[in-house]
């Protein structure tokens, strides 16, 4: 029930940016909620495949509800974040690792790099990015996802530690 309510929470506000300020942001700013949502959700939960399951629950509705002319990327992408972040937490061990900062700034690294890659490889290979600026566009594409979701996953760290009173 909780990742169905943490994912459409994120699906709204996607939804919800995308119709009012996407055409400036291009879902940057649902890069920082869902960094945030996501390290909420695996701080309560504390189990493996729920961020997974987030990923997969979201993806699914941002590729057919996300007004974009190539958002089958979407899917594959988001999907791939919970992935990634969900083995990174269980190779850790969850319940000693998912609210230590280090551990979550790791994990939110490794989430948003595979993501963005993931997004920026369909891109590429249906010929939507321009070959002659490939290079510009993967490095800072990439940068900015790793730093805008570490923001979002230090808010998340935030949140936890003043609801629950961890030490985060």
């Amino acid at each position: 029930m909780l990742t169905a309510l943490f994912s459409t929470i994120y699906v709204v506000y996607g939804y919800a940016s995308s119709v009012t300020v996407g055409a400036v942001t291009h879902g940057v700013d649902t890069f920082f909620i869902r960094s945030a949502l996501f390290v909420l959700l695996v701080t309560t939960i504390q189990k493996f495949g729920y961020s997974t399951l987030m990923g997969a629950i979201s993806g699914a509705v941002f590729t057919f509800v996300i007004p974009t002319p190539f958002s089958f990327y979407l899917f594959p992408a988001v999907f791939l974040y919970g992935l990634t972040y969900d083995l990174y937490m269980r190779l850790l061990g969850f319940s000693t690792c998912v609210s230590v900062t280090r551990h979550v700034v790791i994990g939110t690294i490794l989430s948003s790099a595979a993501m963005s890659m993931a997004a920026l490889s369909i891109l590429t290979l249906v010929g939507f990015l321009p070959v002659e600026a490939l290079a510009f566009i993967w490095f800072f594409g990439v940068l900015r996802d790793i730093v805008i979701g570490l923001v979002g996953s230090l808010l998340g760290l935030k949140i936890v530690k003043y609801t629950t009173h961890s030490k985060a």
